[in-house]
């Protein structure tokens, strides 16, 4: 069975600004605001199981599943996707799909999967997508 790996490093928000290579703010998911982290170091984008309810969808199943290496070097396997949750950045709505994930410090991660695929850049200096 072919399986998606990638890379999720988890940083709390006392952290993330100190690192060059995420930018941090709090964006409208789905009409809830929520804490995000655009991360470069992160293959896929996630959705906290916490801040999930929230936004009222339901995960579906998919196959193959995604194999995910997290910061401590453990490979958790999920199988799960929330599909076409509205992001709102900047007065624009952008559809993307986020993987349930861990309980961690921020609502959202948008990882290279949806940055890459809108050519988006990050200005670390600045601290902008």
């Amino acid at each position: 069975m072919n399986r998606a790996q990638g890379r999720a490093f988890t940083l709390g928000v006392a952290e993330a600004p100190q690192d060059p290579n995420i930018v941090t703010g709090t964006f409208s998911l789905n009409d809830n605001f929520a804490i995000v982290s655009f991360d470069s170091g992160a293959d896929y984008s996630f959705i906290s199981t916490n801040f999930l309810p929230s936004i009222d969808m339901k995960p579906s199943v998919i196959n193959p599943e995604y194999k995910i290496k997290i910061a401590s070097g453990v490979k958790v396997v999920t199988n799960m996707i929330v599909r076409g949750c509205r992001l709102d950045l900047e007065g624009h709505t952008f559809i993307i799909d986020l993987i349930p994930f861990g309980h961690g410090s921020f609502d959202v991660i948008i990882g290279m999967d949806w940055l890459s695929k809108l050519r988006a850049k990050i200005d670390c200096f600045e601290k902008i997508v």
